[in-house]
């Protein structure tokens, strides 16, 4: 489809053609996501800031692989790492080795900075742990 679209951020309006995959609706917002040709990339549209819809003639098939549900936690996983590096301090947490493989693996805390070391990390130089 060819659109003309206002973006947030910078009110920027730029015409576009989009090969949409799906729709969703987030905090009481529709979202259009789909292929941007202009961008080359998969993008989220806020429906209300899209203006001038038309059809085009192209053909194009939905990735088998693509995942709309996914798509949009990992998109709300980045918006999340992204406010967290401007606005939170950086800690240290002291896990057992358990929990920080349960923590490595878990959908929101992945995207952490990890280390995993042979002592902890709290002034004492030991190599062994505490029961």
């Amino acid at each position: 489809m060819e659109l003309t679209y206002q973006s947030g951020g910078t009110d920027e309006v730029t015409r576009r053609t989009v090969s949409p995959y799906g729709m969703i609706f987030d905090d009481g917002t529709w979202y259009l996501v789909g292929y941007c040709h202009l961008r080359d990339d998969l993008r989220m549209f806020g429906v209300s800031r899209l203006t001038d819809l038309a059809t085009t003639d192209w053909r194009y098939e939905v990735p088998k692989d693509f995942d709309l549900s996914a798509y949009l936690h990992k998109r709300w996983a980045q918006g999340l790492e992204a406010r967290m590096r401007q606005s939170a301090p950086a800690v240290l947490v002291k896990v057992t080795k358990d929990a920080f493989g349960w923590l490595r693996h878990h959908w929101l805390y992945r995207h952490a900075a990890t280390e995993e070391t042979s002592r902890w990390l709290d002034g004492h130089h030991t190599s062994q742990r505490p029961a």
